[in-house]
């Protein structure tokens, strides 16, 4: 059934000849780190810190989900399964590595989702325009032909009960100060497990025409980056929480767009830049893993450390110029 519904949909595509392919294209982008590290950052610095620290750790805590669960069930690509199966060939470029479950909708039900559950109470409208975001992404990938049905409703579900775990963190660790440090011990240890998992475990060698369908190496790197988040944003957090403490709200209008614009440049980058450094310094797993860690570090507690430093430098400096 999941292959003779991805059929109909690209039947759909080739009678409507693509018409709309760049739509769902544009959609799926929902699901990708670039557009959801900046639009997390945003919030959390300029916006609502307690909302982009929520929505940072769902996404954080799903992609790690979502990374063990695909190098232990390595399930292939559609196409992959049924040559039948024609993708769009514009979307495989961001769909390598194995199927199940979908990684894109996993993103956005922990962001755009998050963001909807965490605003519910204050904006109805806007959440269930974000929790409609989220289903649109999610039939994106069946649309475009790179998951299948079940890849999609696996992450939704996951999504959904991810948030209900991720609920108990935020409020375990607003409890009580000294909880803080027991949080970073778990995330560093789940980032050394996940690792070691990926690194000792076997995978499935299938050729076609003597060509490999999936290199291990590449989803250990996949995991080892998810790792590498996780750690970034728990090393990240306790950095902000004992050394900078900001809040949004003390932040006038132009001073938020400001700092958000200050850093979204220096995110841009770290995300684009910042891969081919750790490569040439590190290589291989340890810059995968680097490739995970910098970005949510830098977001966490990276900028808002290097902000806040920088502004209670220019404030010295404007009282001494005063004396």
């Amino acid at each position: 059934m999941d292959i003779q519904y991805l059929l109909f949909l690209q039947q759909f595509r080739e009678t409507t000849q693509g018409v709309f392919n760049s739509l769902f294209l544009f959609i799926t982008a929902f699901g990708e780190d670039t557009l959801l590290f900046a639009g997390i950052a945003a919030i959390y610095w300029s916006v609502n810190k307690q909302a982009g620290l929520y929505i940072f750790f769902n996404y954080h805590f799903g992609n790690y989900v979502n990374q063990f669960l695909k190098i232990t069930a390595c399930i292939n690509r559609p196409w992959v399964r049924d040559s039948r199966v024609q993708p769009v060939e514009a979307a495989k470029g961001a769909a390598t590595g194995y199927s199940f479950p979908s990684g894109h909708t996993a993103k956005a039900t922990a962001v755009w989702g998050g963001l909807g559950r965490y605003i519910f109470s204050a904006s109805k409208r806007i959440a269930w325009l974000l929790w409609s975001l989220v289903l649109l992404v999610g039939f994106s990938r069946n649309y475009l032909g790179v998951h299948t049905p079940q890849d999609v409703m696996v992450s939704l579900i996951l999504g959904i009960l991810l948030f209900m775990l991720g609920d108990k963190w935020f409020h375990y660790q607003q409890a009580a100060s000294q909880r803080d440090w027991m949080s970073v011990w778990i995330g560093l240890a789940a980032g050394v497990l996940l690792i070691l998992y990926a690194g000792m475990k076997s995978y499935p060698m299938e050729y076609v025409d003597g060509v490999l369908l999936v290199n291990p190496e590449s989803m250990i790197h996949g995991a080892f980056k998810g790792a590498g988040g996780v750690c970034g944003f728990f090393l990240g957090w306790i950095l902000e929480r004992k050394a900078v403490h900001f809040s949004t709200d003390t932040f006038n209008r132009e001073e938020k767009v400001w700092r958000a614009l200050i850093g979204l440049a220096g995110l841009i980058a770290v995300l684009k830049v910042g891969p081919s450094i750790w490569g040439m310094i590190a290589g291989g797993g340890t810059s995968s893993f680097l490739n995970g860690l910098i970005p949510a570090f830098y977001i966490m507690g990276g900028f808002p450390f290097l902000y806040h430093f920088l502004s209670t430098w220019k404030m010295l400096e404007k009282k001494s110029e005063g004396k």
